[in-house]
């Protein structure tokens, strides 16, 4: 308005937000419904799960109830789910908390340039006040949030990579669980078959990771309960800023397996990646007595002991 007067270019503006002017016309006739929503509207909930709007893929909707620490009553669900597939935060406070993770990397993975724990502190505690600065995406950091160095990725070959890595979790695994097994069912087996599938912005983070280190947040679980499909189909409201989980679970796996291959920790999708076949994606599952990093055809389906993850690594300003 200006001066009690709406001025033209409003009119044309509201009407192509509108969708044009047929829809427009249908929705002065009353055949189509208007929906006006708050822009800052929260995309994660109190717990930092991901909210879900109009998806046409599975979401399991019967976890919201475990996440609300509900016991649902559709017959998915047992009262020790809450238990058997949860995350704990680590202390992340001093240098010294931040120190004893790049230690953890370092020791199973050669990540090049040498990152300090205070840049790693400092370069953290910026990323999560950017994020707590923004309506929209601020509740995320209330789920299970894990600072990471990625490593500078030296080859094009995510295959090649990934068995790297791999090898990385395995050292990290075993010096964490004595007496344990790391199963890699997937190292040495996928030469030449990992791709990145498409819309999940993963190849601006391998471009991301070829210019040399970069510190980000992982936040391993804002999709636990959802079908691999539904971890993909996400990517479509979420801001610049945020990457699909792939290159950077195992990342995560080495600096913090005390967190991710507990006995309660769920499966760890890596969805942004498909394996030999563009049908199968990979993921790490810790069991009792173990760990594998395995592959699955079923991206439909929801499982409530799957997750997939998301990685915030903003442009530098």
């Amino acid at each position: 308005m200006k001066n009690g007067t709406v001025l033209l270019d409003q009119i044309e503006e509201a009407i192509d937000k509108l969708g044009g002017k047929e829809v427009l016309d249908a929705w002065l006739r009353g055949e189509k419904n208007v929906i006006v929503e708050d822009a800052n509207q929260s995309l994660f909930d109190k717990h930092g799960r991901r909210i879900t709007k109009g998806l046409s893929s599975d979401v399991g909707e019967y976890f919201i109830d475990i996440v609300d620490h509900r016991l649902n009553t559709r017959g998915w669900g047992y009262s020790g789910c809450i238990r058997d597939y949860g995350l704990e935060q680590p202390k992340l406070e001093r240098d010294g908390d931040y120190s004893y993770r790049i230690r953890r990397l370092t020791k199973c993975l050669s990540i090049g340039k040498k990152i300090t724990p205070g840049h790693f502190r400092a370069e953290t505690r910026r990323l999560l006040t950017l994020i707590k600065n923004n309506p929209k995406i601020a509740n995320i950091v209330n789920g299970v949030w894990l600072p990471i160095i990625l490593p500078r990725l030296t080859t094009d070959n995510l295959s090649e990579a990934l068995d790297q890595y791999s090898i990385a979790v395995n050292k990290s695994y075993l010096k964490t669980f004595s007496g344990k097994k790391y199963y890699g069912f997937r190292t040495n087996k996928l030469k030449n078959k990992v791709s990145v599938v498409k819309g999940c912005r993963h190849r601006q983070l391998i471009a991301r990771m070829k210019k040399g280190p970069n510190i980000a947040i992982h936040f391993p679980n804002p999709m636990a309960g959802f079908s691999i499909h539904a971890d993909r189909e996400q990517m479509l409201d979420l801001p610049e800023g945020f990457f699909l989980s792939g290159m950077d679970t195992p990342i995560a796996m080495v600096m913090y397996a005390d967190i991710l291959a507990g006995n309660k920790a769920p499966a760890l999708d890596l969805a942004a990646l498909s394996g030999p076949n563009h049908w199968e994606s990979l993921y790490f599952k810790s069991y009792s007595s173990d760990l594998t990093f395995g592959g699955t055809a079923h991206l439909k389906n929801a499982y409530i002991c799957n997750s997939g993850g998301l990685l915030y690594l903003p442009e530098d300003e």
